[in-house]
């Protein structure tokens, strides 16, 4: 167990980094810099409260932990073996590299399309809780980003990650 925390702090902590400037330099050009420049251009005009951002970013931050613990237990686990991950990049012929990542992102594209449709459907969840976070978002901004969601929606798509 010590073996992974070492991974688990650094994949983390790439994953906050990551998150900050992906939402945080948006942030601070668009809501501070240049809020008033910029507050014509958008579709809602309602302000996000200051209770709304913080929300979003524990949410998002949960949901990179959740990610986290999926790419530590792929990479560094027994669990590496039945994937596909590979680390020798000339394992495959160079031209594998985009078309891999052009298919990676079609499949989870589609899956994303169709868990998004399953959880809307009334019959399939007896308790909708695990989807209300994404729902109780009224006025997006970058800290809502794409993992924003309860940590249950991010373990629901664990399949996706084994492939």
């Amino acid at each position: 167990m010590e073996q992974l925390t070492t991974p688990l702090a650094a994949i983390f902590g790439i994953t906050l980094i990551r998150y900050i400037i992906l939402a945080g330099i948006p942030f601070l050009f668009f809501y501070i810099l240049m809020a008033k420049a910029t507050s014509k251009y958008k579709i809602q005009h309602r302000q996000a409260t200051r209770k709304d951002f913080f929300r979003e970013i524990l949410y998002s931050g949960s949901s990179s932990l959740v990610f986290t613990i999926i790419a530590v237990a792929l990479l560094f686990t027994p669990l590496k073996s039945y994937t596909l991950i590979y680390s020798d990049i000339h394992e495959f012929p160079l031209w594998w590299m985009p078309v891999s990542l052009l298919v990676s992102l079609v499949i989870h594209d589609t899956y994303f399309y169709w868990m998004h449709r399953l959880l809307h459907h009334k019959n399939c969840f007896a308790s909708r809780t695990k989807y209300t976070t994404s729902q109780s978002i009224r006025r997006p901004g970058p800290p809502t980003r794409s993992t924003s969601w309860r940590p249950s929606r991010k373990v629901a798509s664990w399949w996706y990650w084994r492939l």
